[in-house]
């Protein structure tokens, strides 16, 4: 998923599928948790590039 241009515009884009939409997200907690630590890892090393 493109998560900077859904966090911009609302609609996210699936690399894998081409599904370009509205996207819902249901976590418990602990992986919701998991989720925030990937998403930071994943911006920085985003920024590094």
């Amino acid at each position: 998923m493109d998560f900077e241009t859904g966090f911009i515009t609302g609609k996210y884009r699936c690399g894998n599928c081409g599904y370009v939409g509205s996207i819902i997200f249901e976590f418990n907690d602990e992986n919701y948790k998991k989720f925030l630590e990937q998403l930071a890892e994943e911006n920085k090393e985003k920024s590094k590039s």
